[in-house]
């Protein structure tokens, strides 16, 4: 009888750990990475970046893996992908830099871009039977707090359009032909949508706020801080239209752009600032101008031309032609509308 008993507790619980290590399975199963993003079986992908100041990352990442860096303001200069598996075809990606364009497709390995490149957007896509097959998706992340942008697939761009913002990194993933389209990737969830980000959204909306302001004169100036633009309006409230939108740097944290709602008032053709010139300086409150880029003092050689950051020391600047269009064209007592 005590044999009997202790062959059936042996038997319950084995079928015990057995349910168990199911229940633990499917558990696992569906908490671990989806497969729309699980490497699918037949191919192999990998990647790596160059980045700014660094050479090549030693080792190639591997499906969603993060190549480049996040929030070190290093900019990824040259990428090489690969995909190795028994179906025909490959991969085919471009890569365009800042004042290049597009440059021309390259493959298995080859590199896109290269040192001191400021890569702005690329396109990856498959091709031969392997595109057939499987789908690629691919998202960068981009500096100045843009964070991750949404997923690209099959040839789209991803990056930005317009605003001079390098890519910081890149994560790449590999599916199954028409599977559910990846999310949260190691960890990472997207913080924008869209793939590409645009500076037209951002003039749309500069356009409709501006629609709300009265000028004692026919122009209008409105600067968005955030994205780094200044645009400029001639017609009257409701009825204002848009003549040139302007890229521009704004303030740093410890100097920054006085914002509110202003009047035009004097304008200098330069001034001097320490070793720099500022050249078409039209002011709009207390020490704050729009102005150009920084001259040496004699006004002949770039010092400092960036732009699309907070770098100034509480000025709005610009190339010197968008300077000194407003110098030419808005007059005193236009309204400036800084936020």
């Amino acid at each position: 009888m005590h044999t009997w008993l202790k062959r059936i507790s042996t038997a319950l619980l084995t079928s015990l750990m057995l349910v168990s290590f199911i229940a633990v399975s499917v558990s696992a199963s569906e908490t671990n990475v989806s497969s729309a993003y699980t490497a699918p079986s037949g191919a192999t992908l990998t990647y790596r970046s160059l980045i700014q100041k660094k050479k090549w990352e030693s080792s190639f990442k591997k499906q969603g893996e993060v190549s480049g860096t996040v929030g070190k303001s290093l900019r990824l200069e040259g990428i090489q992908i690969k995909i190795s598996s028994d179906t025909e075809g490959g991969v085919e990606y471009s890569t365009l830099a800042h004042k290049k364009g597009w440059a021309a497709s390259k493959t298995n390995g080859q590199t896109s871009g290269g040192s001191g490149q400021f890569i702005e957007r690329i396109r990856i896509s498959l091709t031969g039977a392997l595109a057939d097959k499987y789908d690629i998706y691919y998202r960068v992340h981009m500096p100045f707090n843009k964070g991750w942008m949404g997923w690209a697939k099959n040839g789209e761009a991803a990056g930005v359009a317009h605003y001079k913002y390098n890519i910081e990194a890149i994560q790449i993933v590999l599916t199954d032909k028409d599977a559910e389209a990846p999310g949260t990737v190691n960890g990472i969830s997207s913080e924008r949508n869209s793939p590409i980000l645009t500076a037209q959204s951002v003039k749309d909306a500069m356009t409709a706020k501006a629609q709300n302001y009265s000028s004692e004169t026919n122009w209008l100036v409105l600067t968005d801080t955030k994205y780094y633009f200044t645009a400029v309006f001639k017609g009257s409230r409701g009825n204002w239209e848009p003549v040139r939108f302007i890229y521009c740097a704004v303030g740093k944290k410890s100097s920054k752009t006085r914002k509110g709602s202003f009047r035009m008032k004097r304008k200098r053709s330069y001034f001097y600032y320490s070793k720099y010139r500022c050249k078409w300086a039209s002011k709009y409150s207390g020490p704050y101008y729009y102005h150009s880029i920084l001259y040496n003092r004699s006004g002949k050689k770039i010092l400092d031309g960036r732009l699309g950051k907070m770098i100034s020391h509480g000025c709005i600047r610009m190339e010197a032609d968008d300077a000194k269009y407003i110098y030419d064209h808005v007059p005193k007592k236009s309204t400036v509308l800084v936020y």
